[in-house]
Order: C-alpha cells, then structure tokens, then sequence
C-alpha cells in the first residue's frame, strides 16, 4: 500500500492531465528514457533521489545535456521547449527543486528562424466544415465560434452553455481551461442553431463532443489530403491544424473589437489587464459585433 506522502508513479502523473496533453507527457518521458540509455542511467528512482540533493548548475548541466539530445534527435523547436518543460515538471513533482531563474538563464533554446504562420481564410474554412460528417461539422463551428482550444472543448458539457444568453454563451470551467482561470465565450448564431438540435436531449453533466482527441487529429488528416493543405513547416510539422483557427478567430475578433477583447476570449492573459472581463453585457455587446465575420456561408 502506497504512502499518502509518497511522490505520483509516473502513470498517475499522466492521468492526472487531460487527454491532449497526455500524449505530449508520453512523449517527453519517452525521450527522457531514451536520454537515461544514453547516459548509463538505470534507475529513475535512485537517479531522482541522487538530483534532489545536488546544487542547482549541477540540475541545469542534466537539462542542458537533455537539450543536446533532442537537438540531434532532430526534434522540433517547439517539441524541444515542451519536453525539457514538462520534465522538468516531472522532476519537481517527484521532489527536485529547480530554481526558474537560474534555470531560465543556463538553459537556453536555439531559436530557429521563423517561418510565417499558415493562417486560414473563409474559404478554406468553408470547404473544410463541406467534407465534414455532423460531429466535426459543428466541431469545427463551434471552434470558429469560441476560439478555444480543443481540449477545452472536448470537456465541456451540456450544462456549459447558457441558452438564455443572446448571444448564447459558453462557460469554461476553470477546472478545464488550460489557464486554469474560469471564462466565457459565445457562439454565433449559426453555430447555435446546429449545436441546439445537436445536444438536444441531453443531461447537463453529459459532454458536448464525446470525441476522442486522436479522432479529431485522424480527421484533420483526412482534410487535409481532401482539400491539398499537406504543406509543412521546415520542421516537418503540418501548417493546417486545428490549432490554427484560434489565430483566424483572434484577427477577426481584434479588427472588430479589440486585441484585449481577442485575448480575453481566447484565454490569454494579455487582456485580463485592460478588458473587463466582468463585465458580461459589455462582452455581449463585443462579441455581437464580430458575428458577421466569425459566420461562414455554407
């Protein structure tokens, strides 16, 4: 019988986390276990007990050798950040202080020139809810309607949208955002009128989409061969995902409102400073004025 005290094993850690980022929690360990091959380290237990105990250079002169071995792993820039992060959460929840400064000024990431960000248009938009089934049809709607992550959406139930609301609002629980700070966002008509009939009949607690998140990724893959969007970064990674319309909702709400309005719906922290985010009518009133540009044409 485990000890209430004792560190999570590695398989409660990633439970822990939502099923999108279980499967870059996977990732990450997988690569660390590869590291430990590498470095003749046979025991995590023994090695995590050893690192606790040594001073903070010593902590960041592993991470920096870590950073190495992804690099000639030819991982990406953006999957080299996210290991190294989430290893090192994984270490400070098995007992490893790790001091954020000090941290952040030895452990340093070659930045890679940036490429210009792929950014859908109306059309594209358009032809992708075409040649989707029901399910990712009003999936892809309801993104373009809220600008939220999938994740977050992928948890929302029933009970998370507020009918009586003109527009009708959605209600991120801070237990399922990514900031973990509560918030709202609304939908368009036109995603309303589909998602209404789409839920009808069930209980507030049941979710919205009862979606895996791999389905979605099978999904996006298959648009994009439909439609001919397979161009890639010069990291191999797809231009075209699902990730991207929160970009396409950020410009539309910004141009009709304001970037702080833009933040604020997207979960930003940005524009919690200078955007009353209290105040729901006014946010209402907001996001009305972006339904022209936020509703496609099908």
């Amino acid at each position: 019988m485990s000890d209430i005290f004792d560190y999570p094993s590695r398989d409660e850690w990633v439970k822990s986390h939502t099923e999108s980022t279980q499967n870059v929690l996977k990732a990450s360990l997988k690569s660390l276990d590869l590291f430990y091959q590498e470095s003749s380290i046979t025991d995590e237990q023994e090695f995590l007990q050893k690192i606790r105990d040594i001073e903070m250079s010593k902590k960041c002169n592993f991470f920096k050798k870590f950073l190495i071995f992804l690099e000639n792993a030819k991982k990406s820039f953006e999957s080299q950040k996210a290991y190294v992060g989430w290893v090192r959460r994984w270490f400070v929840n098995n007992g490893v202080f790790i001091d954020d400064t000090l941290f952040k000024q030895q452990v340093r990431f070659k930045k890679p020139e940036r490429e210009r960000k792929f950014a859908f248009d109306v059309d594209t938009l358009r032809a992708m809810i075409k040649v989707s089934n029901r399910d990712h049809r009003i999936f892809l709607l309801f993104l373009i309607s809220t600008g939220a992550r999938q994740g977050e959406v992928l948890q929302l139930t029933a009970g998370d949208i507020d009918w009586t609301s003109t527009p009708v609002m959605v209600n991120f629980r801070a237990g399922i955002t990514k900031t973990k700070q509560e918030r709202v966002s609304f939908l368009t008509p036109q995603c309303a009128d589909e998602l209404r009939f789409y839920i009808e009949g069930r209980y507030p607690h049941e979710l919205i989409f009862p979606m895996k998140q791999s389905a979605l990724i099978e999904h996006m893959a298959v648009m994009r061969k439909k439609l001919g969007l397979t161009d890639r970064y010069s990291t191999q990674t797809h231009k075209a995902t699902l990730h991207r319309i929160r970009a396409f909702v950020k410009v539309q709400l910004s141009k009709t409102v304001s970037d702080d309005f833009a933040h604020v719906i997207l979960g930003h922290a940005e524009g919690l400073e200078t955007y009353d985010a209290d105040n729901l009518d006014g946010m209402r009133e907001d996001y009305t004025k972006a339904i022209p540009r936020l509703t496609l044409r099908i």
